[in-house]
């Protein structure tokens, strides 16, 4: 009876029609995630809060493509939650929906373009099926933040599978909808500019003889890598988000945590059960690295055994750059961070893996293979369909931080700033000194911190907390606001506009600064420079009720009445309820 079963097994992941049971799967596992809450975990800064995203319009959208936002620039994944937002009226059930479209549109593809590399339906339907399943998959598909990985994944698997059909057919217009398809990943999320490394790698693997034409038809391809790359970087630097490693590792210490990482990495993927929302850096002893950072150089005699013991060595070898370069972005090399890594970075990596454990299979046995692989996804199913309530929402989000983060000065943080929305102040004060005990010497504690104080209305406590965080990085963007902010509420108006000014040198967009600044000169009764202020919140951010009030307000001391007019009728227009009695005073 059991030999009977396999066979009708076998036989059924013999026929191309066999995804269909993966999307099935899928869909069923992923159901309870349409029901999630947006989660106040950058949910609310790339959507929930986002006027654009709330209020899509033509102006929006050119805002969308001509300026970065939060210090990334991937406006196509905003504007598709634009399109969300309206088609759904702000519902969440119905971007989670998308996001496990999304991921089922993902496996289909790379489904496809296994068998475009001419792996047997089998290979295709057991990878594509721990693809779908595996747990690492689950911060991407549940956490609606992590949107642009998922989007970035599926026009990056969709230019490869086009890429793999011109290799194959070598008809021009399959590389030119790859090009765009490229194009559009890297319009998504800025990781996608790697893709062209891949590309060459499929060169290799396919045994295409190496001609200048081969470096040619990837030149637009480099071109615009190198273009969305360097794209990638301003915008990171224009919010302060680029940290120099050595500001955290000495070279040596930096060497051995690269290497942790990629280790770490693979771990995960292998063993995807002890899953964080964020994976911390460690706490230096005395400059020293935890001693498992040293053994972390034992990743290269892995790979080389891989490599020896691998009955397909090109496989290996695509498997294992796959791997690399997929991950290459976020190693600490070129920047740091404070955390290792986390498990949407991951998404795209999982074929690298996939490549790497085939090579090493020298005949395929089909019972016994599928026997393992379908183990394997029970197991990951039932991890999966766990994890994925850690995005429930953000009470349960945030419970999951402090839980598997306590003692991470990382997590600490974290929870205090969510306590400060939910105007917890004790209990946001405790952490975020818990925070500061735990690393002192990190200015974004002591931010923390202070915005704890600052938000009780503990000035003076507020101002200590971010003077520190300013001494610790001259060049940090919160503290320097606060400080400006603090101050004017103080009356010490020439220290305020010294940290509002050095504030706009880190962050020249900040509409809060250009506001402060405004409101400072209303105090003084320097009016017209207020108004200049308000004027640069209002290009900035032309729906700002506020600026346009107060600019308005301005005008009306300066007797401009009909810019004082058009200013606050357009308050009115945007639901400022305050500009009612001046309009009805001076303007009708």
């Amino acid at each position: 009876m059991l030999d009977k079963i396999e066979v009708s097994v076998k036989n059924f992941i013999s026929k191309d029609n066999s995804i269909w049971v993966i999307i099935a799967a899928t869909f069923l596992l992923y159901f309870p995630s349409i029901f999630f809450d947006f989660v106040n975990y950058d949910d609310n800064v790339y959507i929930t809060e986002n006027p654009v995203v709330k209020n899509l319009s033509l102006d929006g959208v050119s805002k969308i493509f001509t300026q970065p936002f939060n210090g990334h620039y991937f406006p196509v994944t905003l504007l598709l939650h634009g399109f969300e937002y309206f088609i759904f009226s702000g519902s969440s059930s119905g971007f989670h929906l998308v996001s496990i479209l999304l991921h089922i549109f993902n496996i289909s593809i790379f489904y496809f373009f296994l068998r475009e590399l001419k792996f047997s339906n089998q290979i295709a339907f057991l990878a594509s099926l721990l693809f779908a399943l595996h747990p690492i998959q689950v911060e991407s598909v549940s956490w609606l933040g992590a949107r642009n990985s998922l989007l970035a994944s599926f026009f990056a698997f969709s230019s490869l599978l086009y890429y793999a059909e011109y290799i194959n057919s070598r008809r021009w217009p399959k590389l030119l909808f790859s090009l765009f398809l490229f194009v559009l990943g890297c319009l998504s999320k800025s990781s996608v500019v790697i893709l062209p490394i891949i590309f060459f790698l499929l060169d290799f693997y396919k045994c295409r003889k190496a001609y200048i034409g081969l470096i040619l038809e990837k030149v637009p391809f480099l071109l615009i890598s190198t273009l969305f790359g360097l794209i990638a970087i301003r915008s990171a630097n224009l919010l302060g988000s680029v940290e120099d490693p050595s500001n955290y590792f000495s070279l040596i210490n930096q060497i051995f945590a690269v290497f942790y990482q990629i280790g770490f990495f693979l771990f995960q993927l292998i063993f995807p059960f002890n899953l964080l929302v964020r994976y911390f850096n460690p706490e230096l002893s005395e400059g020293m690295l935890p001693p498992i950072y040293y053994f972390s150089l034992l990743i290269i005699p892995i790979m080389g055994a891989s490599y020896y013991f691998s009955f397909n060595k090109k496989l290996n070898i695509l498997g294992w750059l796959w791997f690399g370069a997929s991950v290459f972005l976020i190693l600490k090399v070129f920047f740091n961070t404070n955390v290792i890594g986390a498990d949407r970075y991951l998404y795209f990596t999982l074929p690298g893996l996939f490549f790497i454990l085939i090579s090493q299979i020298k005949k395929i046995q089909t019972i016994w293979l599928t026997r393992i692989v379908f183990l394997l996804a029970v197991v990951f199913s039932v991890k999966t369909y766990s994890q994925q309530f850690v995005w429930k929402d953000s009470d349960t989000f945030y419970e999951y931080v402090i839980k598997t983060g306590y003692g991470h000065s990382e997590a600490h943080l974290l929870f205090s700033l969510y306590q400060n929305k939910k105007k917890n102040f004790k209990v946001s004060k405790e952490h975020a000194l818990l925070a500061t005990q735990l690393k002192p010497l990190n200015s974004l504690n002591w931010n923390g911190l202070g915005i704890s104080y600052y938000l009780a209305n503990r000035l003076d406590s507020a101002e200590a907390a971010f003077i520190n965080a300013y001494e610790l990085d001259s060049i940090n963007a919160k503290s320097t606001y606060y400080l400006g902010y603090i101050y004017g509420e103080q009356g010490k108006f020439e220290e305020a506009n010294k940290f509002l000014l050095k504030h706009l040198e880190i962050n020249p967009r900040s509409e809060k600064a250009y506001m402060a600044l405004g409101n400072i000169e209303i105090i003084n009764k320097n009016y017209r420079i207020a108004a200049d202020h308000y004027s640069r919140v209002i290009q900035l951010n032309p729906t700002s009720k506020v600026a346009l009030y107060n600019r308005g307000h301005c005008y009306l001391l300066l007797n401009e009445k009909s810019k004082a007019c058009k200013d606050l009728l357009d308050a009115h227009n945007l639901g400022m309820k305050k500009a009612d009695a001046y309009l009805k005073e001076y303007c009708l």
